[in-house]
């Protein structure tokens, strides 16, 4: 497999250098801007173990989403197309300017393939639900208002995304996309779409960026460890793998739009005997990689369109039970796992647009046990759960103005009543396509 996709960068390499181009290149200067006022109520239940600062959450902020956009693109005088595309997020959160995808392409009656930083296959044929605002219960969230305590949520779950160096568990956003790794220089291909199918594939070698320049990169072999459950380690992954197929068609009138997907990776190195036996009781190593898959459904008649998607996402992580005897013996694994369900409606009549959304996410820790033992370590679970009510209007092209109200609860069984967390959002804002 590996010597095929080679053989397949290759040819992607001689095909760039054939012909001359017939025109000069197009530059192309893009980009959006998304600005929203958010009221937030979080209604967290009283808790000694509660940060100070969150317990004192703001009630209303203005939130910003800006990027710019820069594509260079010519057509040879076979048809090959060949281009480059940079992303780069505006001052979001600061006044620093960051690139977000960079990647060259190249298209044509075969297909297309991306080299560099850009989301993989599984993601770029990923079925979307209908939504109120995508920016608010989208496959890709920006806007959101839950902030649960901290008091019981592993490391990586909330607010950050850390865990298993993934936005897949890493991330505490309420969304469903299918984007494991992003920031990984990856090669992926799309066929063209036969008759409303099209699949896709895609590789990276590892996740992280690498250099540009210089010799090659260091295995990053050290598995992820969480120090008693409070913090962190980066992890090392190693073949990342992307698969998806999507189908876009119509009958007797109904629009249909149907896919999947999955992605795999692996540890670049698991954790050994001699390594789990250094760990404190509460803590785990990560033994395994991400595998995530997703299907996705919607249908759409005359103006409504309904759909629905389901995202699974599973690693594992290992301990030492006892504190004596046969180390290897003693070492336990338990899964970790999400299961992410959500389902829309939506209505579009001309520039005008109504919709609604239900989102259920899932977060299970399978304890990891061998009998009475301060190593043991106990199960835990979360349950997220947000409804959406929205519309917006198209007020120009490529500019909307939309309103949206999401609610919900943040649920940790395990922990007892004093983590959950109800919250009800409301945001009205702009987003403006360049």
């Amino acid at each position: 497999m590996k010597k095929l996709l080679l053989v397949s960068t290759a040819l992607v390499g001689v095909a760039m250098l054939s012909s001359p181009a017939s025109a000069a290149v197009k530059l192309d200067l893009g980009g959006f801007f998304r600005g929203y006022g958010v009221y937030a109520d979080n209604n967290e239940p009283a808790n000694a173990a509660l940060p100070a600062a969150q317990a004192s959450l703001h009630n209303f902020e203005f939130r910003r989403d800006s990027e710019i956009h820069v594509q260079g693109e010519t057509t040879l005088d076979n048809g090959l197309t060949i281009g480059a595309m940079t992303e780069m997020k505006i001052g979001n959160g600061s006044n620093a300017i960051v690139a977000d995808e960079t990647y060259g392409y190249a298209s044509g009656g075969w297909g297309r393939f991306n080299l560099g930083v850009e989301d993989g296959a599984a993601y770029l044929l990923q079925v979307a639900a209908p939504s109120a605002d995508s920016n608010v219960d989208g496959l890709r969230v920006n806007i959101q208002a839950l902030n649960p305590t901290q008091a019981s949520v592993p490391a990586g779950l909330f607010p950050t995304n850390t865990l298993a160096n993934s936005s897949t568990f890493g991330s505490g956003i309420l969304q469903y996309a299918q984007s494991d790794f992003r920031n990984a220089e990856r090669l992926t291909y799309l066929t063209p779409k036969f008759s409303g199918f099209q699949g896709g594939v895609s590789y990276a070698p590892q996740n992280g960026f690498t250099s540009n320049i210089g010799g090659m990169s260091t295995d990053r072999n050290s598995p992820g460890e969480v120090i008693g459950g409070a913090g962190v380690t980066t992890a090392g992954y190693n073949d990342l793998w992307e698969a998806s197929a999507r189908y876009d068609g119509e009958f007797q009138g109904v629009g249909i739009n149907l896919g999947a997907g999955y992605s795999d990776s692996s540890l670049s190195q698991t954790p050994t005997t001699a390594m789990v036996s250094t760990l404190a009781g509460g803590s785990y190593f990560l033994n395994d990689g991400v595998k995530s898959y997703n299907f996705g459904a919607n249908l759409a008649y005359q103006g409504f369109s309904l759909g629905g998607g389901y995202m699974r996402n599973e690693t594992r992580r290992i301990a030492q039970t006892l504190d004596a005897g046969d180390l290897a013996a003693n070492e336990k694994s338990g899964d970790i796992t999400r299961d992410t369900w959500v389902v829309g409606l939506g209505y579009d009549n001309g520039p005008y647009h109504v919709g609604a959304s239900y989102l259920d996410q899932q977060t299970n820790y399978d304890a990891i046990a061998i009998g009475a033992n301060a190593q043991n370590i106990a199960a835990t679970k979360f349950d997220a759960q947000r409804y959406t009510v929205g519309g917006g209007y198209t007020f120009g092209p490529g500019m909307t103005f939309r309103g949206a109200v999401a609610w919900g609860t943040f649920d940790a069984p395990g922990a007892g009543a004093a983590n959950d967390n109800d919250f009800t959002q409301v945001t009205v804002g702009t987003d403006v396509e360049f």
